[in-house]
């Protein structure tokens, strides 16, 4: 199913004032939803900070979208480190896809090495199954809490 979704670029100053951001270091993005009283959720916000580099920009749009796919979803129960795993092997799929880029590569570096248990550690932990099994299928194990069928070990 479907949910509209609303995409928020304003300066980081902006965002904060606004209640999109906090205080943590090296937020660009956030993405949130709101339900309705069923427990569907009715609209999903995406927003960015305006002013970044191009590939940052599309890295972090493309994280910020991987929640938005897990909106409402079972994966709401599944640890961080794997649902934050999740968006971060859809930037980093996002990264790979323009290997000639010298932005693109310093970029997927990064992540790779990224020492950060809930943001490095979930990108190796997911994105070998979302190489292996592809985007539809890691999502439908994603969304259904079942992650353990694509054979991801859980968090330690």
């Amino acid at each position: 199913m479907a949910h509209p979704a609303k995409l928020v670029l304003r300066e980081s100053a902006d965002l904060k004032r606004l209640g999109y951001f906090d205080n943590t270091p090296d937020v660009h993005g956030i993405t949130r939803w709101n339900f309705d009283q069923s427990g569907g959720t009715v609209t999903i916000e995406i927003a960015i900070q305006a002013g970044l580099p191009d590939v940052l920009f599309r890295a972090v749009l493309a994280h910020e979208y991987g929640h938005a796919l897990l909106a409402g979803s079972k994966a709401r129960s599944l640890p961080l480190q794997l649902t934050e795993g999740f968006c971060e092997a859809l930037a980093g799929a996002y990264l790979e896809s323009c290997p000639q880029d010298r932005a693109h590569r310093i970029a997927l570096e990064r992540m790779r090495r990224n020492p950060d248990s809930t943001y490095g550690g979930g990108y190796r932990a997911v994105s070998p199954a979302l190489r292996q099994f592809g985007l539809a299928r890691t999502l439908r194990a994603f969304k259904a809490g079942a992650v353990t069928s694509l054979g991801i070990p859980p968090p330690k």
